[in-house]
């Protein structure tokens, strides 16, 4: 199976640097943590030439940041689903370049609609565990990145 981990890193990176102004860095298992609750997911799949999924799991924290980022609002002031719609937009945009960088400008992919839901702390433990996880911190909020190519 073909490791996409280090291109997708790359390009989540990027978005977040222009799309949010805001820095990841990638850490080690000993060195990643979990923040406090709430957490969630957001999730999008594509389909063409090749088939999968990628998902963003982060803390509520992140996904406020992240709103205020985007909007220019005061910190903390975005309601949940804003936050949660930030985080959607973030992946939308990341699988977007993430496919181009993949398979170049003039190949043509279907996204889904990119959905997010709650998660718990001991979600995000099990996926940070996971060997296919890139766990990164963003201004020292966990994030934890994964994608899938099945085809």
């Amino acid at each position: 199976m073909e490791d996409i981990r280090p291109l997708l890193e790359k390009v989540f990176a990027d978005v977040l640097e222009k799309f949010a102004f805001m820095f990841s860095e990638s850490v080690t298992p000993s060195d990643f943590f979990m923040d406090a609750p709430p957490f969630y997911r957001a999730t999008i799949s594509f389909s063409g030439p090749r088939q999968g999924t990628l998902s963003i799991a982060a803390s509520g924290k992140f996904c406020n940041l992240l709103s205020t980022n985007i909007l220019g609002e005061e910190e903390g002031s975005a309601p949940e689903a804003q936050a949660c719609d930030s985080l959607k937009e973030l992946l939308n945009v990341t699988c977007g370049e993430f496919l181009e960088k993949l398979s170049g400008p003039q190949v043509i992919y279907n996204l889904s609609v990119p959905d997010a839901v709650s998660w718990t702390q001991n979600q995000m433990q099990a996926l940070a565990d996971s060997d296919k996880a890139i766990l990164l911190l963003v201004d020292n909020a966990p994030i934890i990145l994964q994608g899938e190519i099945k085809k």
